[in-house]
């Protein structure tokens, strides 16, 4: 930009002043000066306001100069590097305007982003601790049920362990006990028949009177009275287990016990009395009697006393589980009786 200060002559054009400086066809920045004294100030003393036309004369200024014959270096280096500035500038704008307008809407975007991110975790965060209270609420419930559980089951164990421990105590092992003396006392009664009768076989079969004396007969009769009289005491015992312990009984015994009571009875009703006189053979003989004759009354049924041998065995196995104690092994192994239910019967009726 040329600016030109004018001399102090006050009536001279400015217009015309500027021109004297410029050559043909130039263009400068228009710049008004005007001299105003100041309270009486020295004239050498002026105020310049300058008023610049706008933006648009450069584009003259810079025409004029590019068209000049002499050009100044500068001015050759400005026309050299306008064609390549111009499109760089125009670039840049261009690039910078829509990389601003792209980082714009990217901030906004991640902004919403970030929003949406923090009310998902918000969300989420919340229906992870509902979710864990209600879990939480779910395994205190379940948890307390299965301690009501565990409680009453131990309750109830422990009620049906002291049932079994009452039952084996008051009937079932005395009752057992009693049929396995029963049990053994008739098989050495039977044992002493059947030598008897083997002796009897090897006499031809003749009666025991002619190959024993009379002090082995009356030691033979008394023995054999002897072992009678102590199966009887042995039922009779059973008996009185049962009728000690009868609430204790089990249900599904009911039956087999009724039948061997009835036998016990019986026994003491037809097989003895004080006076010695039983009912006659006749009445229990089958051939005589084929559709009324009397069941002889059997106070050893080996099968009763097996019965009741396994189901004390059943309620001390049922004991142990339930008490935590293992179950007692045999020392020998089991060792069942011989049974003989036809020498039991002889030896009942003989009884």
């Amino acid at each position: 930009m040329l600016v030109t200060k004018m001399a102090a002559n006050p009536t001279r054009n400015n217009d015309d002043a500027l021109s004297e400086h410029l050559a043909p066809g130039s263009c400068v920045w228009f710049a008004t000066v005007t001299q105003t004294p100041a309270h009486s100030s020295p004239p050498s003393k002026f105020s310049y306001n300058c008023h610049m036309t706008g933006m648009a004369i450069l584009g003259h200024v810079l025409a004029t100069a590019l068209s000049a014959p002499a050009l100044q270096p500068w001015l050759e280096w400005l026309r050299l590097h306008i064609p390549i500035a111009i499109p760089s500038i125009l670039t840049a704008i261009v690039v910078g305007g829509f990389s601003f307008l792209f980082n714009r809407k990217l901030e906004k975007q991640r902004r919403i982003y970030s929003e949406e991110i923090a009310r998902l975790n918000t969300d989420l965060n919340r229906s992870l601790q509902e979710k864990l209270e209600t879990d939480r609420a779910q395994r205190t419930e379940s948890l307390e049920h299965l301690r009501q559980g565990i409680q009453e089951s131990m309750a109830s164990r422990s009620r049906r362990a002291e049932y079994l421990k009452a039952q084996i105590i008051n009937l079932y092992g005395p009752f057992a006990y009693s049929l396995e003396v029963s049990a053994m006392r008739m098989r050495c009664l039977g044992k002493i028949d059947n030598s008897v009768k083997e002796l009897s076989q090897q006499e031809n079969n003749r009666s025991t009177s002619h190959f024993l004396t009379k002090s082995e007969l009356e030691a033979w009769f008394e023995t054999v009275a002897r072992y009678g009289d102590l199966v009887h005491a042995s039922t009779d015992e059973a008996a009185g287990i049962l009728r000690e312990g009868w609430s204790w009984l089990d249900e599904d015994d009911y039956t087999n016990v009724i039948q061997f009571i009835t036998d016990v009875e019986r026994s003491k009703t037809e097989l003895r009395t004080e006076q010695g006189k039983r009912l006659p053979q006749k009445l229990y003989s089958k051939s005589t009697l084929p559709h009324s004759a009397l069941e002889v009354p059997n106070v050893v049924r080996p099968e009763f006393a097996h019965y009741m041998r396994e189901k004390l065995y059943s309620k001390q196995r049922e004991l142990s589980g339930l008490t935590g104690k293992p179950e007692p092994q045999p020392l020998h192994g089991p060792n069942p009786l011989p049974q003989n239910p036809a020498s039991m019967k002889e030896g009942t009726i003989a009884a």
